[in-house]
C-alpha cells in the first residue's frame, strides 16, 4: 500500500505541473453542440452561410429565406408577392456585412441584394443599371465580396475578378494573362479575403495572390508547383498572417517577412471541398471542410476535432465564430450546430472506481501503474485527508496509520510511522485530519489525543493536553495557528483548543443569533491565505460561515445569498482570491474580497453537479508552476480545474428589443403602425396616444454561450426609481400615464457582471386632447371669462340687492297694512260670533218651545238671518286664512254626491218659497277623497247666486259627475236668472266686485257682498282646481267647477289626515285583545274602516242593525261602530237597543252619518250614541275617538278593580257598587250582599239573576271589572270581611259571615289576596 499511494503522488504532481499536463493543453475535442434545426423555428435545414450584425443578430442564409435568430426565436424575411423591395427569391447562397453594417445577400441565380438589418429594407442590387456591366455569364455560383473602400468584387470560374467602385461606378477587371507575371495566377477565382492594410488576397485554383488597394497591382505567393494540389481556402487571421489550405496542408503565409510555413491537415475520408475559416477572440483558427472540424494553433499545428461521423452525409457549409466565441456551423441538411468554444476549463474523467484509486489508473493520468492497494481492510476516499509542509512536501493518509509524506522536488516518497495503530473503513469514523501550522510544523489528531512531527529528532511528539471527541462526534478537519489547534466537528460546531493551556472554546449556533455559526455539523475548514484571522467553514444544509478568530462572530453565506446550494462538501481558497465550494447543486465561487458568487454546474463543464465529502484535493503553486490546482470527486467522476484558467466572461452583451405589444396586440411597420415603416429595433423613440398605454416589450441579448446564465433588468425613468430585475427578457407596463419616459434594457455576460451597453428607448405617452396644453390654455381663458362673468355678476347682484332692498322695504309697508287689515277683519270676525252665540242659542230655545206662530215664525227669521251672518263671517275668516296662506287641505273619504245632497236641503225650502225648481243630478257612483269644508262654501255661495237671480218660476239646475279625461269631477250649476253682461264676466271673481244691474230686474232680492265668487274662486285654486261661468243677459248663467278628487280604492287611507302611530295604541291597550262589531251596509266602507284602525283589533261585521245586536249579544265586544241609514234596522234603534240591554249597555257606540243636521246629532246622542261622526269623516278623528272610547273603558275597569281590592268599603254597600254606575254590576253586587253568609253562592246563581249566559256573563265582568265572576264573588266576600273585622267580629265568626266553609280557608284566601292573615291585619289597623 505504501508504494502505491507514493506512485499516486509522483503521478499526480509530474500530470499537474507537466508542460505536457492536459490541464496546459488545448483539448483535442468540442463540447456537445446545440442543435438548431426546424423545431426552433429555422426555416430550412440547408444554411450555406451565417453572419453576425453589428446589433449583434446571428443572419443565417437558407433556402427558405433569409432568418434572423435572436438566441431565442426566428424572424424570417421571403420574397413579398405583392411586389415590394424583398428577397430576389427564397434561396439565399451567400451573406456579408459590409463596414456600414448592410447585408450584401446573393443567391445561386448569382442575383444580389443589399439589407439593411436595422431598418429591414431591401434595395435588389442586381436589377439596378449599374449591375449590369457587372454581370457575368457564369455557369457556377460566384462569390461576391465588399471591401472596406466600398469596393464589390466578384468572382468567377472562368473570368478571374471582377471589381465594382461602388463610389465611382468603375468597373475593373482582373484576368490570367500569360505573357503578364503580375496578372492573376488564373481566371478560376475560388475565394478572396481583405487584411487590415486593406489588401485583397486571392486564391484561385493554382495558388495565392495579393491585389494592392491603391494600385492594384498583383503578387503572387505561392502558385501550384508548390503547392502540389489545388487550393480549397483562404483566410487572413487578426494577426496578418494569411491561411491557405491545399488538399493535405495548411500554409501559413507572414506577409512583413515573407516567411511561409506549412503544417499537415489530419486525413479524413473525404479530404476535397472547399475549407470553412473562422477565428475566435483568442486568435485560434477553426475549419470546416465537408464534415469535419479542425482547429489550427500555431505551436500546436492543426487538430481534427470533429470527423462528423453523424452527419457524413451532409456536409459543412458555413463555420462561423460570434462575438461571444460562439461557433455556428451550417450544414447541407441538418440546420445548425452550435458550440460554445468558452466551455473548455474543466476536465472531467468519469469514475473507473473511485475517487483515489482513479488517480492512479492509467485512463485518467496516462500513467504505467495499476490501482490496488495492499492489506485485508478496504479503506475509502471519504477518509482522504491531507495537507502541505512549508517545504511543499504532502502529508495524507485515508483513515488509517499508513502515513506518507511525498518530497516532489527529491521525487521520494517516504512512510511515516504514528503513534497510535488505526485503520477503519467506515465513513467518518475515527479520521485523522492533518494541518500545517505558521512555522512548519505538521499536526495530526487522532480521537482524544493531538500530535505534531518533530522534523530533528523524526518522530510525534504528544500535544499535553487532551482533544474533545464525544461518541458520534467526529473530527472533520483540522487548523492549527500559532495560538490555537482549531477543529471542526460533525455535530458539536468548532472547537478551540489553546496550544499554551489546553483551554477550549465551543463555538455552535446560536438560536436567534445571526452572527454566531449557522449549524452545528461542520463538513469542511479552511484558513484564509490573505487574513489570518478569518476562518472559512463549510456547515452540513446551512451554507458558508466565514468566522473571525478574534471576535467568535461569523458572516453566514446561504443560496440566499447565491450559492448554488446550503450542503459545502469543501471550502479551498485558492491563490487568485477565490474560495470554491462544492455543493449539491454545482460548485460555487467566492469572491474574498467582495463575497459575490458565481455557480458553475454541468452547462459550464462539469461532469456532475454534485461533490462529494472530502473527495478534493487542492495542489498550491510550487516552484515554476504559473498557477494552483484543485481536484474535485462527484458522484460521477473527477472534475480538474485551474482557478486561475476560469477567468470571468468579460464580454458585454447587446440588449435589442425584438418585439412590442401595444394593448396586449403585437405592433408591426405599417402605414398607421405607431412604428411607422422602421422596425421596432430601429425605433428609439415611440410616441403614442393616451388609450395606447399598455405595453409589453421583449428583448433579446444577443449572446450566445449560455443563454440561462444571462440575467436581464429593467428600468423605465418616470416611473421605476430603480432597476426592476426580471426572470424573462421582457418589460410589461399597464396604464401609463401621458408623459414622457425612458425604457433603459440591461442584461448581464455570464459571470453576472451588467454590460455597459443599455438599450434606450425613449416614449411619450401623448396626453388626450382635453389634456394638452392647448386645452389647458383654453381652460384657463374659460376660467378668466367665468371670473370675469361672475365678478360681473357680483356688482350687479350688488346692485340688484339695493333695489331689491328699497322694494322690500315698499313691500314690508304694504305687508304690514294688508296684515292690519287682516287681523282688523280677524278680530271682528272673532268678536262677531260671541254676540251671534248668544243671539243663535236662545233663538233655538225659543224654537223648541210651543209659541203662538206669528212669534214663532219672527223667531226662526230671526235665527234664519243669524246663521246668514255667521256664514258670512266665516267666509270673512276664511279670506284671512287664504290670504295668512294658513288655508291647508284636509282630504277625508266620503260620498260626495250625498254630501252635496244634503248641503242643497236648506236651499230646497228657500227655493220652494221664491216659486223656483231646484233640480240636483248626481252621477257619481263611488266615494271620493274630498275636502267637505271647502266644497260646502262653493256649493252654497253658487247655489245661492243662482236663486238670489233667478225670477219667480225659474230653475235652477245642480249637476255633479266624474270627468274621466281629467281625473275629478265636475260640478255644474246652471240657471235661468237674468245673467251677467259680457263686459263683467271677467270681473266678476275679483273681490267686492258687484254686476250693477243685479237687482233692478228682482227688486225684492237681497243685494250681495262681492266676496261670494272671489271665495269660490279662491277656494277652487287651493284644491288645484278651475272654475269657468258662461252667461248671456236674459237666458241665465252657468258655471262650471272642475275638482282634481280622486276616487278611494279600498285599501287606501287618508292622505292628508296623519294616523296615530301604532305605538300610541299599543302603549294604551297594552296586550289585551280588541273587538269591534262594526255594522255597516257598504262593503267598501266597511273594509276602509277596518284598515284603517289598528291591525291588531279583531272585528265582526254586520249589514244591518239587526244583525249587528244579534252578533253584540253573542260577542260582546268592546266597541260598536255603526251607520245610521241601514235596511232591517237603522242606526238609532240599534243603538237604544243595545244601551237599553243590560247586557250590552257598557258598550261604547259610535254612530256614521251623512246627516249633518243639528236635529240628527240630537237625536243620536239621545239614543245613548256615545260618539256621533258625520260623513265624510276623518281617519285619524275616528282614530282618536275609537281610542278615547278604550281608554275610558279601561280607566273605569281599572278604578273599579283597584276599589274592589282595596281593603273596605268606602260606603255602605247597601248604597252603591263600587266605582260603577252599570246597573248589572249593581244589580250583581245586591245579590252578592243578599246572599253573603250563603256559602254554596255560585256564579250559577248570578246566570239565573241576570238570565245571561256563562260565556256572555264572564265577557261582561271581565269587561266591567276585569275579573271573573268568580273572582268578584270572592273579592267582594273578603272586602266585606275587612269591615266585619274592623266592626270587631272575630275571625272564625267573619268567616262564617262572608260565606266561608271554614276559618282555615278564610284565612288562606285572606292571606293570599292581602299578603297578610287576618290577625296581622288587625295588628297593623290599630
Amino acid at each position: 500500500m505504501k508504494q502505491r499511494y507514493s506512485q499516486l503522488l509522483w503521478l499526480v504532481w509530474g500530470w499537474l505541473f507537466s508542460p505536457c499536463s492536459v490541464l496546459l493543453a488545448q483539448p483535442k475535442t468540442l463540447p456537445r453542440p446545440e442543435l438548431i434545426t426546424d423545431q426552433q423555428g429555422l426555416p430550412q435545414s440547408f444554411v450555406p452561410s451565417i453572419v453576425q450584425d453589428k446589433q449583434g443578430f446571428i443572419w443565417m442564409a437558407t433556402r427558405d429565406g433569409l432568418a434572423r435568430y435572436d438566441g431565442s426565436q426566428f424572424k424570417v424575411f421571403q420574397p413579398d408577392p405583392n411586389g415590394r423591395p424583398s428577397l430576389s427569391t427564397a434561396e439565399v447562397a451567400q451573406i456579408q456585412v459590409d463596414k456600414h453594417g448592410k447585408l450584401w445577400i446573393s443567391n445561386e441565380l448569382n442575383d444580389l441584394d443589399v439589407f439593411d438589418p436595422v431598418t429591414e429594407q431591401f434595395t435588389n442590387f442586381s436589377k439596378q443599371s449599374d449591375f449590369k456591366s457587372f454581370k457575368s455569364k457564369d455557369l457556377l455560383v460566384s462569390r461576391y465580396y465588399v471591401d472596406r473602400h466600398d469596393q464589390l468584387w466578384k468572382t468567377s470560374a472562368n473570368d478571374g475578378l471582377i471589381c465594382l467602385d461602388l463610389r465611382t461606378k468603375r468597373v475593373q477587371h482582373f484576368r490570367h494573362d500569360p505573357q503578364q507575371p503580375q496578372s492573376l495566377s488564373n481566371n478560376f477565382v475560388i475565394g478572396i479575403r481583405e487584411d487590415r492594410a486593406g489588401n485583397l488576397w486571392v486564391i484561385t485554383v493554382t495558388g495565392l495572390d495579393r491585389i494592392d488597394w491603391k494600385t492594384h497591382a498583383i503578387r503572387h505567393y505561392l502558385h501550384q508547383q508548390v503547392l502540389e494540389s489545388s487550393t480549397t481556402g483562404v483566410w487572413v487571421c487578426k494577426s496578418g498572417d494569411v491561411v491557405m489550405t491545399t488538399e493535405r496542408w495548411l500554409w501559413v503565409v507572414k506577409p512583413a517577412s515573407g516567411q511561409i510555413r506549412k503544417y499537415p491537415i489530419p486525413a479524413i475520408a473525404t479530404p476535397d471541398g472547399y475549407v470553412h475559416f473562422t477565428e475566435d477572440s483568442h486568435g485560434n483558427l477553426y475549419f470546416a471542410r465537408h464534415s469535419a472540424l479542425f482547429r489550427f494553433i500555431d505551436q500546436q499545428g492543426v487538430q481534427l476535432l470533429d470527423e462528423g461521423g453523424d452527419q457524413s452525409q451532409n456536409s459543412y457549409q458555413v463555420a462561423f465564430i460570434d462575438q461571444s466565441d460562439v461557433l455556428w456551423v451550417g450544414t447541407s441538411g441538418m440546420g445548425v450546430r452550435k458550440y460554445d468554444l468558452r466551455n473548455h476549463p474543466f476536465k472531467t474523467a468519469p469514475y473507473q472506481t473511485e475517487f483515489v484509486p482513479d488517480l492512479l489508473s492509467p485512463n485518467w493520468l496516462g500513467g504505467a501503474l495499476q490501482p490496488g492497494f495492499s492489506g485485508k481492510i478496504k479503506l475509502t476516499s471519504y477518509n482522504f485527508r491531507y495537507t502541505f509542509d512549508q517545504r511543499g512536501r504532502l502529508w495524507y493518509n485515508m483513515g488509517s496509520s499508513d502515513l506518507y509524506r511525498i518530497d516532489f522536488q527529491k521525487k521520494k516518497t517516504d512512510p511515516i510511522s504514528f503513534p497510535r495503530h488505526f485503520a477503519n473503513p467506515v465513513i467518518g469514523f475515527h479520521t485523522c485530519p492533518l494541518a500545517t501550522d505558521p512555522s512548519g510544523r505538521v499536526w495530526a489528531v487522532y480521537d482524544t489525543t493531538a500530535f505534531w512531527y518533530d522534523e530533528q529528532q523524526t518522530q510525534w511528539r504528544t500535544f499535553p493536553y487532551p482533544i474533545p471527541h464525544p461518541l458520534l462526534n467526529a473530527h472533520q478537519m483540522l487548523v492549527v495557528d500559532d495560538q490555537a489547534l482549531w477543529l471542526a466537528t460533525s455535530s458539536g460546531g468548532l472547537l478551540r483548543i489553546d496550544r499554551s493551556s489546553g483551554r477550549i472554546k465551543k463555538y455552535n449556533q446560536i438560536r436567534n443569533n445571526p452572527v454566531s455559526l449557522s449549524s452545528n455539523a461542520l463538513l469542511c475548514l479552511a484558513s484564509d491565505p490573505t487574513n489570518p484571522d478569518l476562518l472559512w467553514i463549510g456547515t452540513f444544509g446551512s451554507g458558508v460561515c466565514i468566522f473571525n478568530k478574534k471576535t467568535g462572530l461569523s458572516k453566514r453565506l446561504s443560496v440566499a445569498d447565491g450559492l448554488p446550494n446550503n450542503v459545502i462538501y469543501s471550502v479551498i481558497p485558492d491563490s487568485h482570491g477565490d474560495v470554491w465550494a462544492g455543493t449539491n447543486k454545482g460548485l460555487g465561487r467566492i469572491n474574498r474580497r467582495t463575497l459575490k458568487i458565481q455557480t458553475y454546474t454541468t452547462k459550464d463543464g462539469l461532469l456532475a453537479n454534485e461533490f462529494n465529502r472530502f473527495h478534493f484535493l487542492h495542489m498550491p503553486r510550487q516552484g515554476t508552476a504559473a498557477d494552483d490546482h484543485i481536484l474535485m470527486g462527484g458522484l460521477e467522476g473527477i472534475t480538474a480545474f485551474k482557478p486561475g484558467e476560469i477567468r470571468p466572461d468579460s464580454f458585454q452583451p447587446v440588449t435589442e428589443i425584438t418585439s412590442l405589444f401595444i394593448n396586449n396586440k403585437p405592433v408591426v411597420p405599417g402605414l398607421n403602425s405607431p412604428l411607422g415603416e422602421s422596425p421596432i429595433q430601429a425605433i428609439h423613440e415611440l410616441r403614442l396616444p393616451y388609450n395606447q398605454n399598455f405595453l409589453t416589450i421583449e428583448f433579446a441579448v444577443l449572446q450566445f454561450n449560455k443563454r440561462e446564465k444571462n440575467r436581464f433588468r429593467y428600468q423605465l425613468e418616470g416611473l421605476d426609481p430603480g432597476w426592476v430585475e426580471s426572470r424573462r427578457p421582457e418589460a410589461v407596463f399597464t396604464d401609463l400615464r401621458p408623459g414622457t419616459y425612458t425604457l433603459r434594457l440591461n442584461a448581464t455576460n455570464l459571470t453576472g457582471v451588467w454590460s455597459s451597453k443599455i438599450r434606450i428607448l425613449k416614449i411619450i405617452i401623448h396626453p388626450p386632447w382635453w389634456a394638452t396644453w392647448w386645452a389647458y390654455a383654453f381652460y384657463a381663458l374659460v376660467v378668466i371669462w367665468i371670473s370675469y362673468g361672475l365678478f360681473q355678476n357680483y356688482v350687479n347682484q350688488l346692485k340688484m340687492q339695493q333695489s331689491i332692498a328699497l322694494r322690500d322695504h315698499e313691500a314690508a309697508k304694504l305687508r304690514e297694512l294688508d296684515a292690519m287689515k287682516t287681523r282688523f277683519f280677524a278680530n271682528v270676525t272673532h268678536e262677531f260670533r260671541t254676540p251671534l252665540t248668544l243671539i243663535l242659542s236662545p233663538a233655538e230655545q225659543l224654537l223648541q218651545q210651543p209659541l203662538e206662530a206669528d212669534i214663532q215664525r219672527r223667531i226662526s227669521i230671526m235665527e234664519t238671518q243669524a246663521r246668514h251672518l255667521l256664514r258670512l263671517i266665516n267666509q270673512l275668516m276664511d279670506f284671512s286664512k287664504l290670504e295668512a296662506s294658513l288655508m291647508t287641505l284636509n282630504e277625508s273619504l266620503g260620498d260626495l254626491g250625498q254630501c252635496v245632497d244634503q248641503w242643497l236641503v236648506p236651499f230646497r225650502e228657500q227655493a220652494a218659497g221664491l216659486g223656483i225648481e231646484l233640480a240636483f243630478e248626481n252621477r257619481l257612483a263611488s266615494h271620493y277623497w274630498f275636502d267637505a269644508g271647502k266644497l260646502e262654501p262653493i256649493i252654497y255661495n253658487l247655489v245661492s247666486n243662482a236663486l238670489k237671480f233667478t225670477p219667480k218660476g225659474g230653475y235652477v239646475w245642480v249637476r255633479i259627475q266624474p270627468l274621466d279625461e281629467k281625473n275629478g269631477v265636475e260640478l255644474v250649476v246652471k240657471d235661468t236668472g237674468i245673467g251677467i253682461p259680457a263686459v263683467s264676466l271677467p270681473l266678476i271673481f275679483n273681490r267686492y266686485y258687484q254686476v250693477e244691474t243685479g237687482t233692478e230686474y228682482i227688486p225684492s232680492r237681497p243685494s250681495g257682498t262681492g266676496i261670494g265668487l272671489s271665495l269660490v274662486k279662491e277656494l277652487v285654486e287651493c284644491q288645484q282646481g278651475e272654475i269657468a261661468v258662461e252667461s248671456q243677459t236674459g237666458q241665465g248663467t252657468l258655471f262650471r267647477v272642475w275638482l282634481p278628487v280622486r276616487v278611494a280604492q279600498p285599501a287606501e287611507k287618508s292622505r292628508l289626515g296623519v294616523e296615530l302611530p301604532m305605538a300610541i295604541f299599543k302603549e294604551e291597550v297594552g296586550d289585551e285583545r280588541v273587538r269591534i262589531l262594526l255594522v255597516e251596509d257598504n262593503a267598501e266602507l266597511a273594509q276602509f274602516i277596518t284598515e284603517s284602525l289598528p291591525f291588531w283589533y279583531e272585528f265582526d261585521l254586520a249589514h244591518n242593525g239587526l244583525e249587528g245586536l244579534t252578533m253584540a249579544l253573542e260577542h260582546m265586544p268592546d266597541v260598536v261602530i255603526s251607520d245610521v241609514m241601514m235596511p232591517v234596522m237603522d242606526g238609532y234603534t240599534l243603538c237604544n237597543n243595545l244601551k237599553s240591554d243590560q247586557r250590552t249597555s257598557h258598550i261604547p257606540v259610535v254612530l256614521l252619518t251623512a246627516k249633518v243636521s243639528y236635529e240628527d246629532r240630537i237625536e243620536g246622542l239621545t239614543r245613548g250614541a256615545d260618539e256621533y261622526l258625520t260623513k265624510p269623516f276623518h281617519v285619524q278623528e275616528l282614530q282618536l275617538r275609537v281610542r278615547n272610547l278604550l281608554e275610558n273603558q279601561r280607566r273605569l275597569r281599572e278604578q273599579l278593580h283597584t276599589e274592589l281590592l282595596q281593603p273596605g268599603l268606602p260606603q255602605p254597600v247597601q248604597n252603591q257598587a263600587p266605582a260603577s254606575v252599570d246597573p248589572l254590576l249593581a244589580g250583581i253586587t245586591e245579590l252578592i250582599e243578599s246572599n253573603l253568609d250563603n256559602a254554596a253562592f255560585r256564579v250559577e246563581d248570578i246566570e239565573k239573576f241576570t238570565n245571561m249566559s256563562r260565556m256572555s256573563l264572564y265577557r261582561k265582568m271581565k269587561v266591567v271589572t276585569g275579573m271573573t265572576p268568580g273572582d268578584f264573588i270572592r273579592v267582594y266576600r273578603l272586602k266585606r270581611s275587612v269591615q266585619l273585622l274592623k266592626e270587631g267580629k272575630a275571625i272564625s265568626e267573619t268567616a262564617y259571615l262572608v260565606g266561608f266553609d271554614s276559618p282555615a280557608h278564610f284565612t288562606k284566601m285572606f292571606r293570599q289576596h292581602y299578603q297578610v292573615s287576618p290577625r296581622q291585619y288587625l295588628a297593623n289597623a290599630k
